[in-house]
């Protein structure tokens, strides 16, 4: 397991706290390298699809991710994590 930044921090690192925010980070299974962690790392047009990765101009608390069951979520930055409903299931439809 690990953290990935939604956000990335890019190549060495960043001290923007908003990166370190709840709202920005997921814990997946694997490494950069391997696992989840790994497949969003090398797959990152299906990634920001599925809102693993945002844009730096993007607020995290606003974009929902998909998980491994096909469910939307979204995370504020107070850590909850609230199930979108089927209305607004797949916000890129």
């Amino acid at each position: 397991m690990s953290v990935h930044h939604r956000r990335p921090r890019m190549m060495g690192g960043s001290k923007n706290q908003m990166l370190h925010e709840p709202a920005n980070l997921i814990v997946l299974c694997g490494s950069g390298t391997s696992g989840c962690h790994g497949w969003v790392e090398s797959n990152r047009d299906k990634a920001r699809e599925l809102g693993y990765l945002i844009q730096k101009v993007e607020s995290a608390e606003v974009i929902p991710f998909q998980d491994e069951n096909g469910s939307w979520w979204q995370i504020d930055n107070h850590a909850q994590k609230t199930q979108l409903d089927m209305m607004r299931s797949n916000p890129h439809a």
